[in-house]
């Protein structure tokens, strides 16, 4: 008797749902209905079941239409009749969703065909459907097995169902073990990083997190599935991690970090391993800081160049057209984010933030004058560090609508009738005010050296307040000398006056250093620089910060030999690797010449008294060594003809007998857990039966043969795992029978009267195979 295999064609789970395509204008009662809804259910959760245990399914080069799940619905309708010959394709249907594929006769298969024709009779299903439907399963049966069809895991074989001998090859016919094995996988999760505030925090592995100050205990959770179950090993920075007080990790993968600080930042590891391989995955612990801004005091005057950078923290004079670049240096764990402000308002268009974090001020203007603020900030808190930004004063002055709202908070030196000395250095900020009333509105002028303003060359300033303050710019040219103010108040005339003196600073070499070194070869020293004033005394070094540096010199110093000196190498391991032992070092009398040579001195040459212990008492807590248990039995998998493998345990134990963590035994000195052995059961071999008759009389069709994996001794059939190690042959493949000419032309199959009825004659194949049928259309 011929059987035909019909797949379930779909991806992972497609089944599980009753066909969803246009709805069959069967008439059916409550009934009928009732056991159709409780007889699909029941095979979507064999399905859904079977797949999400075995993870079985086809991949989407497999995958057609919902025509034929149309069409199974259909036959699964006509099935809900009680007779005999209809219960039978139920128990194959669920017999078949367990094996990958729906197994009937060939008087069943001509069944399906006549239910599809009639349905098409009673226009309950239209042409077209019925006409893709037939297309779709005779393609199926008739097109060629690829032998590189694999299922994504191996099928347990029933071995007690004969009737289903025909199953999808390559596939169905391998064994599945119930214990087999597998790689182990850790289970991850794709979470952004934590910020630990809680006291306990829990981490799945290769997530990041951040500690903090009020964090006390942290869990690295490394969930993994594998069989044999896997066994657990965690390192930090690529270094196995040792068990401590704090440190500490159980046998379901949580390692627990308890008071964490500073030195537990770093890249923990999970590695999960078994027999089958392993699995790794990381997580980055990093100790949280608050941001900070590395700022620079230093002022910055540029009046040439067209590109500018400083760094936040200090003033900026530039020339009207310039480039400015304000870069504001962050450190802060997670990384912190920079934001720019101006303190005076918005920040004008030619304004951009760069990807660095710095401020970019294109072609500034007067506009542009002001104090800007850079603000770092993470979940930590925030820091803001500012500069203030001014352009080249213009030789005239500008009116109010023009000064900076926050220049009033700078700080005024006030000009009196009696007089008043400062002394100013070069880039000091130096704004002079004339002591008027608030409510002044009479002309307010100035004089440097007895000469208005305009008329001093070389100098930049600006008036401010309605004349009543006066910036000057002390960056270049000359700014020393008597400033006076003059206006009138109720008809006198009110004259005040400030002397400017420029305090000079000059770099100069001071002292010589202390030598680095006593004796040898390697003692330098050098001047020291240091800053000197008007006054001709030394003053504090910034304030010739601006001044450029000269390069102080160095000379050797304390050429000459070293006395003698005891010199000791580091101390061995202890001599036990468990209790109490000894450990030792070695230590010689030795001396360094005045050229760099070390000299190896007689012992006598050193004081005897000062010479360090070469030996001394040591104590190791290790007490730890590999143990194993017996080799178990030759009945693992096979690798090749009676070859196979055996596997033992193998543990770390403590000297008592105790079992601990294998981190506290070499891992160089490990016993093998697996090895090769030699097993009858593996002395097997495929065999394959003879091929089945073609499935067509003439043309193309496909046939069959049985392959079955048996013991070279006995000759009895055997799992087809033990056979695995090889190739297993095919078992279908395309057969040509004679050639179906126009002297031949006849019909080769049953289904010639439905392929006529649905037009599917113009399909070559169907116009071959019913030759006779469709040379009459």
């Amino acid at each position: 008797m011929e059987t035909f295999n019909l797949k379930l064609i779909g991806n992972n789970n497609r089944l599980i749902e009753p066909p969803n395509g246009r709805k069959l204008k069967t008439k059916l009662d409550l009934n009928e209905a009732s056991r159709l809804e409780e007889k699909w259910n029941r095979m979507s959760k064999m399905w859904q079941s079977w797949s999400e245990k075995n993870e079985f399914y086809l991949d989407d080069s497999q995958a057609h239409d919902q025509a034929l799940l149309q069409v199974l619905g259909n036959y699964l309708t006509n099935s809900a009749e009680p007779s005999s010959s209809q219960e039978r394709p139920d128990k194959h249907l669920e017999a078949a969703i367990l094996h990958g594929a729906y197994s009937m006769d060939s008087q069943q298969f001509e069944e399906l065909v006549r239910n599809i024709s009639q349905l098409v009779e009673n226009r309950e299903v239209t042409d077209d459907m019925a006409s893709q439907l037939i297309y779709q399963l005779m393609a199926e049966v008739s097109r060629p097995q690829s032998t590189t069809e694999k299922w994504k895991e191996p099928l347990q074989e029933n071995t007690s169902n004969s009737k289903l001998v025909d199953k999808t090859p390559n596939a169905s016919e391998h064994v599945y073990n119930k214990q087999m094995y597998k790689k182990p996988s850790i289970i991850r999760h794709k979470l952004n990083p934590l910020m630990a505030f809680q006291k306990s925090n829990n981490v799945s592995i290769g997530r990041a997190a951040f500690l903090t100050n009020a964090t006390r205990t942290i869990f690295l959770l490394c969930e993994a599935t594998g069989v044999p179950e896997p066994k657990w090993t965690w390192t930090k920075n690529g270094m196995l991690l040792q068990f401590s007080e704090r440190v500490a990790w159980d046998s379901t993968g949580r390692l627990q970090i308890s008071s964490p600080g500073a030195e537990d930042a770093g890249l923990y590891g999970c590695t999960v391993t078994n027999d089958q391989g392993s699995d790794t995955e990381t997580s980055l612990l990093l100790f949280a800081e608050a941001p900070s801004i590395r700022v620079s005091w230093k002022n910055v005057s540029d009046l040439v160049s067209r590109r500018v950078t400083a760094v936040v923290g200090g003033s900026v004079t530039v020339s009207s057209g310039a480039n400015v670049t304000l870069v504001c240096p962050v450190a802060g764990v997670p990384q912190p984010t920079v934001s720019w402000h101006k303190n005076e308002g918005l920040m004008k268009g030619n304004s951009f933030l760069l990807l660095n974090g710095s401020l970019l001020l294109q072609n500034i203007s007067i506009e542009n004058d002001g104090t800007y603020s850079c603000i770092a900030a993470n979940p930590l808190g925030k820091v803001e560090a500012s500069s203030f930004l001014q352009l080249s004063a213009l030789r005239t002055s500008v009116n109010q609508s023009s000064l900076s709202r926050g220049n009033g908070r700078k700080r005024v030196l006030m000009a009196s009738q009696i007089g008043t000395n400062i002394a100013v250095k070069s880039g000091d900020l130096l704004r002079i005010g004339c002591p008027v009333p608030p409510n002044h509105r009479n002309a307010v002028r100035w004089y440097l050296r007895n000469q208005t303003l305009p008329e001093v060359p070389g100098l930049e300033y600006r008036v401010l307040v309605a004349g009543r303050v006066l910036e000057v710019r002390t960056f270049s040219g000359r700014f020393d000398g008597q400033y006076r103010c003059q206006t009138t108040i109720n008809s006198q005339i009110l004259s005040a006056w400030v002397n400017v003196i420029l305090e000079e600073y000059r770099w100069e070499l001071g002292d010589w250093t202390a030598c680095s070194s006593t004796c040898g070869n390697k003692g330098t020293q050098s001047r020291r620089l240091i800053c000197i004033g008007a006054s001709g005394h030394e003053v504090n070094r910034s304030a010739c910060d601006l001044l450029p540096r000269r390069t102080p010199p160095a000379q050797p110093c304390n050429i000459q030999d070293c006395p003698p000196r005891w010199v000791s190498s580091i101390w061995s391991k202890c001599s036990a690797s468990c209790g109490k032992g000894i450990r030792q070092r070695k230590t010689s009398c030795q001396q360094v010449t005045a050229n760099g040579i070390v000299r190896i001195l007689p012992v006598n040459a050193c004081v005897k008294a000062e010479q360090p212990s070469g030996r001394e008492a040591c104590v190791s807590d290790t007490c730890a060594e590999w143990g194993e248990l017996p080799w178990g039995k030759c009945s693992g998998r096979c690798l090749a003809p009676s070859l196979s493998v055996q596997q033992r345990q193998v543990m770390c134990q403590h000297h008592n007998g105790s079992s601990i963590p294998e981190s506290h035994c070499d891992e160089r000195k490990r016993p093998v857990s697996v090895r090769n052995c030699s097993s009858e059961m593996c002395d097997v071999q495929w065999r394959e039966g003879a091929w089945r008759t073609c499935t067509a009389a003439c043309g193309s069709g496909f046939q069959s043969r049985r392959v079955e994996c048996v013991h070279r001794r006995n000759n009895k059939t055997v799992a087809d795992q033990y056979c695995s190690w090889q190739k297993r042959p095919i078992t279908w493949q395309h057969c040509n029978a004679t050639s179906c000419s126009r002297g031949e032309c006849m019909d080769t199959t049953h289904y010639c009267a439905v392929v006529k009825r649905l037009q599917l004659c113009r399909i070559d194949l169907y116009k071959q195979r019913c030759c006779e049928s469709c040379r009459e259309v």
